[in-house]
């Protein structure tokens, strides 16, 4: 992943053909519904050969209570076999640190909108990590870069590895960072 505010999950899985729009399955209790990305996405989806086909979920994650939300978007999913060139499964962020709850458990992250994305809002996500990650990390506003998973039982994004990064140039329409005056993504 670049030097560019985002979130992903990549996430194997397998499509699930219920009712009007293909479900994602991850191994949670139960497939998800979440939203698409675009009709083109949905549909190719929904063709009857990849019921039950094996993928790799590319997943533009929202939370909501801490947990991966309805309103995350399935952004596209690879075929198995998959490219030698697909990143590996788990989350990736690079985003602004808003807040840090060591009795929880969590952080929040802000993810704003490039100068040349799609994005046009900023949003927030709660991701779980353990003591040892907390209390590694800097003071709110600052830029991180964050790896790890979407555990899927739990639905719930954990940071691995955490490393502290400069703040991208953000799009003007977002919100503006310290760092950023003036700019956001």
């Amino acid at each position: 992943m670049g030097d560019h505010y985002h979130a992903l999950v990549v996430i194997p899985g397998r499509i699930v053909q219920k009712g009007k729009h293909p479900l994602v399955d991850i191994g949670a209790k139960e497939p998800l519904q979440l939203e698409w990305k675009n009709k083109l996405v949905r549909r190719a989806a929904s063709h009857p050969e990849n019921a039950g086909r094996e993928v790799l979920w590319l997943i533009w994650p929202r939370t909501e209570k801490g947990k991966l939300a309805k309103t995350s978007q399935v952004a596209g999913f690879l075929k198995h076999p998959f490219p030698e060139d697909a990143s590996p499964p788990g989350f990736y962020a690079l985003g602004r640190l808003e807040t840090v709850n060591l009795e929880e458990g969590s952080l929040e992250l802000t993810i704003l909108p490039n100068p040349e994305g799609s994005l046009t809002e900023p949003f927030t996500l709660t991701i779980w990590a353990g003591l040892e990650v907390l209390e590694a990390l800097p003071e709110p506003g600052a830029g991180v870069r964050i790896r790890g998973e979407l555990r899927p039982r739990s639905l719930r994004l954990v940071a691995h590895e955490i490393e502290v990064v400069p703040l991208p140039p953000a799009n003007e329409a977002g919100e503006s960072s310290p760092q950023n005056k003036g700019a956001s993504a």
